[in-house]
């Protein structure tokens, strides 16, 4: 079983899963799906950080693999406004925050990381970025050939299943994307390989 992994900070995320004629014999035991599982929860450190450099459209940042973080983990970025105040007990409830876009990491050091940014400007030292602490909406899409349906659907479900024992997810099936793929004329293998298209599929199926 081939695995093909693909994220975005928190809004889709893609599990591509092709399997040959020889997988189709019998069901995938629990170690490869376990292993899958894993996959995608490295994608998702429950992890916050500060930007301490920018230059450009690259930024350095003051998390790295200690943290949990790798290469291709994409981060939301985000500044912090004013204290949020209990009107009437003066507790302080937080602070107000401007979204800006998002950090696509490339390199990986054990305290820093650096990242190019994505559909985001004006960035600078003092802002932030993290993936959610709360569950991820993981979208989950399947592409297989040469495999029976019966048990195509059964490591599926497994797979889903594993996901959602986790905690970290809230799983929902992307039956739609291939149509939409076909629709928009775009390549399988462009889509997963090189994310062409992911940003439209984002768009139009709100995931």
């Amino acid at each position: 079983m081939t695995v093909r992994l693909r994220s975005t900070a928190g809004a889709l995320a893609l599990i591509a899963l092709s399997a040959g004629l020889a997988a189709a014999q019998s069901p995938a035991g629990p170690g490869p799906l376990a292993s899958v599982v894993n996959q995608v929860l490295a994608l998702f450190p429950k992890v916050e950080g500060e930007v301490i450099e920018v230059q450009g459209q690259s930024v350095t940042l003051t998390i790295g693999r200690r943290d949990g973080l790798q290469p291709g983990i994409e981060l939301s970025l985000f500044r912090q406004g004013r204290e949020l105040k209990h009107p009437k007990t003066g507790e302080v409830l937080g602070r107000a925050e401007q979204q800006l876009g998002r950090v696509a990491v490339t390199d990986v050091q054990e305290a820093f990381s650096t990242g190019t940014l994505v559909q985001a400007k004006d960035a600078k030292p003092g802002d932030r970025v993290r993936v959610s602490a709360g569950k991820v909406r993981l979208t989950l899409v399947t592409f297989v050939t040469n495999v029976r349906d019966n048990l195509a659907e059964l490591v599926v479900q497994e797979l889903v299943n594993g996901l959602n024992a986790t905690g970290r997810f809230q799983v929902a099936m992307g039956d739609q994307v291939g149509a939409l793929l076909a629709q928009e004329r775009i390549p399988v293998e462009e889509f997963l390989q090189q994310g062409k298209g992911l940003a439209t599929v984002a768009q139009r199926l709100k995931v």
